[in-house]
């Protein structure tokens, strides 16, 4: 052996491949991780398409609707005008939603989630129900057709109308089980209803208010109209 031709490693150049070295099983360590996440991941489908809350009802043999949904929000409008609360009751299904936003910053008491036609009859037999005269419109109306049983709307309600006898001399107040009103309303809504066509007619199986404004002619706190 020729000890003369031996040449002492260079430390620097042995560094470079060391660190070399690391890379690369770095990058093969992120690369394997990679793929084990594609592999154990959920996967998402990309759409254009923004999801939405609606609850489709699947109306098998139904047949092409009868009416339109426009036809129906117009009885549904006569009945909340007849203060009739069995008529509007008509409108909603058994499982339906009723959800009121903003009416406690505006003074009408009535915020909540009314599920279930029972409690959907009390809230407009306590709200409209106790008026003694009441007339609402509708502006803005928009109508989307999801398919042919199911639709949404939205529009804005505005109201007028008289909750009591403020001229009966007794002092203005306004109870769930007091005969006295708050005098003149004026209110503003904004709705939005989710329709669907179910055993030949439409109902109501979401809805959604959102008051706008409230005014009343004897303000009172925490008014249920």
């Amino acid at each position: 052996m020729i000890l003369g031709s031996f040449k002492p490693s260079d430390p620097r150049r042995n560094s470079r491949l060391a660190a070399s070295a690391v890379t690369v099983a770095a990058v093969v360590f992120v690369a394997i991780g990679i793929g084990v996440e594609l592999v154990f991941l959920p996967r998402t489908h990309a759409s254009s398409t923004p999801t939405t809350t609606t609850t489709l009802y699947n109306c098998t043999g139904c047949g092409t609707p009868s009416s339109t949904v426009k036809a129906a929000v117009t009885r549904w409008l006569a009945d909340f005008n007849d203060r009739n609360v069995t008529g509007i009751g008509n409108f909603y299904g058994q499982d339906a939603l009723v959800t009121v936003m903003g009416g406690r910053e505006a003074g009408a008491g009535l915020d909540g989630a009314y599920k279930g036609l029972e409690n959907i009859e009390i809230l407009y037999g306590s709200s409209i129900g106790e008026t003694a005269d009441l007339t609402a419109s509708i502006a803005n109306y928009n109508e989307y057709d999801v398919n042919p049983h199911n639709a949404n709307v939205s529009l804005t309600l505005d109201m007028v109308g008289d909750s009591g006898p403020e001229s009966t001399g007794f002092p203005p107040f306004y109870s769930l089980t007091a005969p006295f009103g708050v005098g003149n309303l004026n209110i503003t809504v904004d709705a939005n209803q989710q329709w669907n066509y179910v055993s030949g007619q439409w109902q109501i199986a979401k809805e959604t208010w959102n008051y706008v404004s409230f005014t009343e002619q004897f303000p009172v706190t925490g008014t249920a109209w």
